[in-house]
């Protein structure tokens, strides 16, 4: 089914971050270039993503015909990008009222405009951000309910749909907003939308009723300081695409092809699958890597002819723990300390 599903999840990404674009663009369109009306931009797109994902996840379990709910919701963020023109189009004219400021509002006039951009977002992009995020939770359902299904499925999943944002975010910034304008944009990726419910819509044809999810298994709530250091990490992350964003502005000339670049290099590097690079999971692709690395090495200087020729004799070997370690990023803390202090030799 996955295969089958696969352009709909493609097309789903990719009409979901030309989305982004094409919201922030009309964003600052109406209200001004600051950088507070595109950290407002980013941020409640942001957050409909992750209240859409969290409402979606804990209904998914009891929707008996996932795979129709995912088609609704494919038409439901349709509707709200062709809406959302419209609503900021009448919030443009109540800024300089808000502020009081007759004369026009400036690039940046404090924390009442930054207010009034958060809740313009929040109205115009809160409902089809939400939408968008509660879209694959219901895939996640419809992959899980299959016979014989494995979590690998869901990675697989995840890679297309991220696949499809990374182009739709390259193909929105640099070609189709500068030839098609933002209402022609906006009406096609409303169509990609479409267009992804009726190919799922054919797929839900041949499939029966999911069953139902049953009780969920409990597990331990994960200690509150790795649930910091998720969030840390996250708050970190999209700080640094606000600063990309701004960068690459001044260095293409124009926010639009900034925004785009850095979303696009930001979703591509998620596709690379570290976990695919572990000498466990693939020994062959490791050895390339170690020889492509020595050869480096040795033609920087840093490797003489002899050492080059007694490292690609050694055998590429991994070394398995016995145990599973629990915190094993403590334990890796720990052990390059060890090592730092005490040598390789004496730590190891």
């Amino acid at each position: 089914m996955l295969a089958h599903l696969a352009p709909a999840v493609f097309l789903s990404g990719f009409a979901a971050l030309a989305y982004q674009l094409l919201w922030m663009r009309e964003l600052a369109l109406v209200m001004g270039t600051a950088h507070t009306a595109v950290a407002a931009c980013l941020a409640v797109y942001m957050a409909g993503l992750a209240a859409g994902a969290a409402v979606s996840g804990r209904m998914a379990e009891g929707i008996r015909r996932p795979l129709i709910a995912f088609v609704w919701i494919e038409l439901a963020v349709a509707a709200g990008a062709l809406l959302m023109p419209l609503l900021l189009a009448t919030a443009g004219p109540l800024l300089p009222r808000v502020l009081v400021v007759p004369d026009g509002v400036p690039a940046d006039a404090g924390g009442g405009q930054w207010l009034f951009y958060s809740l313009v977002a929040i109205v115009a992009m809160g409902l089809p951000a939400m939408a968008i995020g509660a879209t694959l939770p219901m895939l996640a359902r419809v992959l899980l309910a299959l016979p014989g299904s494995e979590l690998r499925s869901l990675t697989v999943l995840y890679s297309i749909n991220t696949a499809g944002a990374a182009m739709g975010a390259a193909a929105a910034g640099f070609l189709l907003i500068p030839r098609l304008g933002l209402s022609m944009t906006t009406l096609l990726a409303a169509g990609l939308n479409v267009l992804a419910a009726l190919i799922a819509w054919t797929v839900a044809r041949g499939v029966g009723a999911s069953p139902p999810a049953g009780e969920p298994e409990r597990r331990r709530r994960p200690a509150w300081f790795w649930v910091s250091i998720a969030g840390l990490v996250a708050v970190a992350s999209f700080a640094l695409e606000v600063f990309w964003a701004r960068l690459f502005s001044h260095l293409l000339g124009g926010s639009t092809q900034g925004f785009a670049l850095m979303l696009a290099a930001t979703l591509a590097g998620l596709l690379k699958s570290p976990n695919n690079l572990s000498p466990w999971n693939d020994p062959e692709a490791s050895r390339v890597n170690r020889d492509y690395v020595l050869k480096q090495m040795r033609d920087l200087g840093f490797l003489t002819r002899d050492q080059y020729d007694q490292a690609m004799a050694e055998p590429l070997t991994v070394r398995r723990r016995p145990d599973p370690v629990k915190q094993s990023y403590a334990m890796d803390y720990v052990r390059q300390q060890a090592i730092a202090s005490l040598g390789f030799e004496r730590a190891m």
